[in-house]
């Protein structure tokens, strides 16, 4: 075991030899350029409409999509199964779906 006083004296010399070692003067500073910036990710967006009824796109990626209710169920509303729900963006985090209305 080091000792208390030889512990702080070790320590005061490597910092005094550290110190001590003067850097370059006037050396240019070269560093690697940076890596271009990545394509945005893409902005959830609803999915085409057609005579088919409206498949509705996952808002994360890799999310899943899970129906609620089957095909041709009664409690769909029949009129309105072909339209796509509306995105709201979060106006301060791009890309961030704030409401979705239906």
């Amino acid at each position: 075991m080091i000792s208390r006083p030889l512990a702080w004296t070790s320590l005061v010399v490597s910092t005094s030899v550290i110190l001590a070692q003067e850097p370059a003067a006037n050396a240019p500073v070269t560093r690697a350029p940076l890596p271009p910036l990545p394509a945005p990710l893409s902005v959830p967006q609803p999915g085409p409409t057609n005579d088919a009824p409206y498949a509705p796109q996952a808002i994360l990626p890799g999310g899943i999509v899970i129906p609620l209710y089957p095909p041709g169920s009664p409690f769909l509303k029949a009129d309105r199964v072909r339209e796509a729900e509306q995105y709201n963006l979060d106006p301060l985090q791009w890309g961030r779906v704030y409401i979705v209305y239906i």
